[in-house]
């Protein structure tokens, strides 16, 4: 696998990568990631799969980060 192990326990992980097994026991971080940072990708026995958010509900906080002109930071949290 391509991916740092210390990961794993981290709830901020920093790859969109995930084995089978964290996508299975992390599954609210992976949707969080995918809506947050983009498609998630998960590797399995040589197989990948992509989670992409498709259609997201309007909230403020992304207005207000949109209405900033500028990219996340890693403080911003979408609803």
């Amino acid at each position: 696998m391509t991916k740092n192990r210390e990961n794993h326990a981290n709830p901020r992980r920093e790859s969109n990568i995930w084995t089978l097994e964290e996508a299975r026991s992390q599954f609210d971080e992976l949707i969080a990631a995918a809506a947050q940072r983009g498609s998630q990708r998960i590797q399995d026995s040589g197989r990948e799969f992509s989670l992409t958010l498709v259609r997201a509900k309007s909230s403020p906080q992304g207005k207000e980060i949109l209405g900033r002109g500028g990219p996340l930071d890693q403080t911003d949290e979408l609803d």
